[in-house]
Formats: C-alpha cells, structure tokens, sequence
C-alpha cells in the first residue's frame, strides 16, 4: 500500500508542496501543510477507491488542511513562492506571464505586483487561478479539488480574471486582460 500511495504521489508533488507554501505564505508553513495532508492522505488511503483520481483527491485534502487551518489561526497574508519546483525550463508562471525586462528589479516589482493584486481576490477565485495557473489543473480537475461544479470553476476563472483586469495598471501583465488560455480546457 505504501508503495502505491508513494508511486501515485510523487510525479506532482514539487507542485503540490509549491502550492501549499503559496497557500500558507511561508516555505516552512507551506512544507508543514504538505506534509501534513500527506499523512492525512496516507491515513486515508484505503478510502479512495479510484485511483485515477488520486491527484484531484490529494489536492482537496491539501486544500481543506489549509482552510481548516487558516480557519484556526487567521489568515495569512498572501506570499508568492519564487519558484515552482520541477517545471519545465525553470520559469515560473509569474515569469512567463509577465513582461519581463530582464532586469531583476522589475521581477521584484511585477511579483510584488501580482501578489498583491491576487490577495485582493477571494480566497476561492485566488485558489482557482493559481490551480489552473500554475499547477496547470484542468477545469474539471479543480472542481473536483474544491469540490463544486466545472460552471462555478469557470464563473471564478471569469470573475477573478475581470477583477484583476479592473486592477492592473495599463498593459502590466497578459494573463488578466487577455482571453483564458487554450489549456484551461476540460
């Protein structure tokens, strides 16, 4: 059992565990978090009986650790993670999505920019773009991860993207103004 937990986990957990640290606002935070819905998981294991599923099912444990926590213990502000362990070609999300000079302190500015504006969305629009951001779920993978219907998924998407339109200044980033992207499929 422990074998097969491990095999289906380990091919997203780099993103899993970037996730929970952008979620609890620290590395240390977001490395508790994870390893604590790994051990939930792993004590529910013999409960999931698709294993297709095991991705969408991990991260709603993920998910509901932290909003059980964050109920707890107030929320935190939000914090970007630099990085995102294990994508493709070492860029972020942020990275690509902004205009990037090359200059290190406009990085700092645009991050600095984007994080702001995400903690001025709603924790579950903020969570619904960072999981078909970043982590690059599917819309149906995300419902199922917040546990609500692929529309409300599309209507936060929506909402989210308008909200960060109406924020940005002038021609900042691509990713509020522009269309949804291609992937952001089911």
């Amino acid at each position: 059992m422990q074998g097969e937990f491990l095999d289906l986990l380990m091919p997203f957990y780099p993103k899993a565990l970037a996730y929970a640290q952008t979620l609890a606002g620290s590395l240390m935070d977001g490395e508790d978090l994870a390893s604590d819905a790994v051990l939930s998981a792993y004590a529910r294991f013999h409960q999931l009986r698709d294993r297709s599923r095991f991705k969408e099912w991990f991260f709603a444990i993920l998910l509901n650790r932290f909003r059980n926590l964050s109920r707890r213990a107030r929320r935190h502000p939000l914090t970007l993670v630099a990085g995102l362990p294990g994508t493709a070609g070492s860029s972020t999300f942020w990275e690509a999505t902004a205009r990037v000079s090359g200059d290190p302190a406009e990085l700092g500015y645009q991050l600095t920019l984007v994080k702001e504006l995400l903690s001025r969305l709603h924790p579950q629009e903020r969570e619904t773009l960072m999981l078909l951001g970043p982590l690059e779920c599917s819309i149906d993978e995300v419902a199922a991860i917040q546990r609500c219907s692929a529309r409300a998924v599309i209507q936060r998407a929506y909402r989210a993207r308008k909200k960060l339109a109406a924020l940005l200044p002038e021609g900042e980033f691509g990713f509020a103004t522009a269309a949804a992207p291609a992937r952001w499929k089911r």
